[in-house]
C-alpha cells in the first residue's frame, strides 16, 4: 500500500533516491472560458493606437541583421529606427500559425501551442545573478546554461530554452540565434 503525503504521513525528511520527480508536464490545456473583458470598440481603439506607434514612432534595432531584414520586407529603415506600415504588419500576421509544436529531442517530449493548449517557459535573460556567497553580479554564459539546466528539471515548466544554451551561441557575434 502507497502512503500518500499529507495527513498521516511520516516526517522524516526525503532524501535523495527515495522518489523519482514527477514527470515534467508536456500537453496542458487551459479549461478556463475565454472572457471578452473589453468589448471591440476598445479592441480597435489598441489596435490603431499600436499601428499609429508602429507606423509613426517606430521600434529601435541595433542589430544589422535585424535592420536588413526589415528592410527587404520593405519596412521604412533610418540608421536604427525601423517604421512599419500597417499592411506589413498585417501580411506578416497572416504568415503566423495559429498552432505550433515546439519539437523535442524526444519526440514524447514535444509540446504544441496554440488554441487552448499552453506551453510554460522560465524567464530568461536575468542581467545579475547572486552566488552563493550572496554577492550580486552580471551573469553570464556558465549562469544562464546553469538556470537551463534548472529549468529543465522543473516538473512545472513544460519548455525550456535549452538549444540557447548551446556553445554555438557564444560564437555568434551579433547574439542572434540561428
Amino acid at each position: 500500500m502507497v502512503r500518500r503525503a499529507g495527513r498521516g504521513a511520516s516526517n522524516r525528511p526525503v532524501r535523495a533516491g527515495d522518489r523519482t520527480p514527477a514527470p515534467a508536464p508536456r500537453k496542458l490545456v487551459s479549461k478556463i472560458p475565454v472572457y471578452d473583458l473589453v468589448d471591440s470598440a476598445c479592441l480597435d481603439l489598441i489596435h490603431d493606437a499600436s499601428m499609429r506607434i508602429l507606423e509613426d514612432i517606430g521600434i529601435e534595432f541595433r542589430d544589422e541583421v535585424a535592420l536588413s531584414t526589415w528592410r527587404e520586407a520593405g519596412a521604412d529603415v533610418t540608421h536604427t529606427r525601423v517604421r512599419i506600415p500597417r499592411q506589413l504588419v498585417a501580411e506578416k500576421l497572416a504568415l503566423a500559425p495559429s498552432r505550433f509544436t515546439f519539437h523535442g529531442r524526444n519526440p514524447e517530449r514535444s509540446v504544441e501551442v496554440g488554441g487552448r493548449s499552453m506551453a510554460f517557459a522560465p524567464v530568461y535573460g536575468s542581467p545579475y545573478v547572486r552566488d552563493l556567497s550572496g554577492q550580486r553580479r552580471y551573469a553570464q554564459l556558465e549562469d544562464f546554461v546553469r538556470f537551463v539546466k534548472l529549468a529543465y528539471l522543473s516538473p512545472a515548466l513544460n519548455v525550456s530554452a535549452a538549444r540557447s544554451a548551446s556553445p554555438s551561441m557564444s560564437r555568434c557575434p551579433t547574439g542572434i540565434w540561428r
